[in-house]
Parts: structure tokens; C-alpha cells; sequence
């Protein structure tokens, strides 16, 4: 709940923190929105400790903790996304709800960018009723996210499209 750069800040002082064999040998795996935010405290860990994998995946260095940016879908409702400048990066994690569905809970709002939208209102809230969703259709684009995840614990899981 404290944004971008308390996520920074939690996995640099758990990196810090890491006392025991049993501990170090867990997966710690921080989710960084691809918005500007979420960029910029991506950017800014501790380069001293956290190398880059690519530019979407960094790791400690000696432990398995790890920061990753939103992959976003590569489809015709996402492309727009894409942006060079941080500053116009709007991709957040309630993007991969449907587009219908953030409009009906008033969650979205257009940008000077065609296509895209900023997320607004309590995410919180947002993120309470969500769990009370059974629709699986609404959980589709999560597959994106879950499998960047996967690959990370090195595991093999296969997802119904």
C-alpha cells in the first residue's frame, strides 16, 4: 500500500536483513508497475547490489530476491503502452483487468495518449472487491505477469488461454 518506492526500500532492507541459510534460499520477488513511478524506483535500486537481467528483471546479487517490472501484453489493446518516455508510462497492474470492467467501477482515465488510460480512485477498495470476483475471463491478462514469475522460480506451469 505504500507505492513504488516503499516496495524499493522493503527489498533493499530485506536484502540487508537476510540472516539465516533458511531465508536466503527464498524467493522474494518484488512486482514494480511499468509506470513512470514504478520505473524510476525500478531504476533506482541499489546498483551495488542488484544487477540487471534485462530491462525488466533485476537480482540480488548473492540472494534470490528480485524486482520486476509489468510485463505488458504484446496485443492490439496494449501496444499503446509501450512508450520510450517514463514519463508517458501508464502501465500499472490493474491494466490487466478488461477495459469494460475498470470503466464499470470508474477506475480509469484517458490520457492525451490514444489508447491509453491512467488508473485512478482507491486501489485499495479496488483491490477488495476484486477478490470477490469468480469471473475468470476478468483474470486472463494475469497469465502475462504469472509466467515471468514462473520463470523466474525456474518452474513449468501450463495456463489455459
Amino acid at each position: 500500500s505504500g507505492g513504488a518506492n516503499e516496495l524499493r526500500r522493503h527489498l533493499e532492507n530485506l536484502a540487508r536483513n537476510i540472516q539465516t541459510e533458511e531465508d536466503s534460499k527464498k524467493y522474494i520477488i518484488g512486482i514494480f508497475d511499468n509506470d513512470a513511478k514504478g520505473n524510476q524506483e525500478f531504476e533506482g535500486l541499489n546498483k551495488d547490489n542488484f544487477d540487471f537481467i534485462n530491462n525488466r528483471l533485476r537480482k540480488h546479487k548473492s540472494l534470490n530476491i528480485y524486482a520486476i517490472k509489468l510485463p505488458i501484453p504484446d496485443d492490439v489493446v496494449c501496444n499503446a503502452y509501450h512508450q520510450d518516455k517514463q514519463e508517458f508510462r501508464f502501465f500499472s497492474i490493474e491494466h490487466y483487468f478488461p477495459l469494460e470492467f475498470l470503466q464499470s467501477h470508474n477506475m480509469v482515465k484517458g490520457t492525451a495518449i490514444p489508447g491509453v488510460y491512467e488508473i485512478r480512485g482507491n486501489k485499495n477498495d479496488f483491490a477488495k472487491m476484486v477478490q470477490e470476483q469468480s469471473d475468470e475471463k476478468l483474470f486472463f491478462k494475469f497469465t502475462f505477469l504469472l509466467r515471468s514469475i514462473d520463470e523466474i522460480c525456474g518452474m513449468e506451469v501450463t495456463y489455459f488461454d
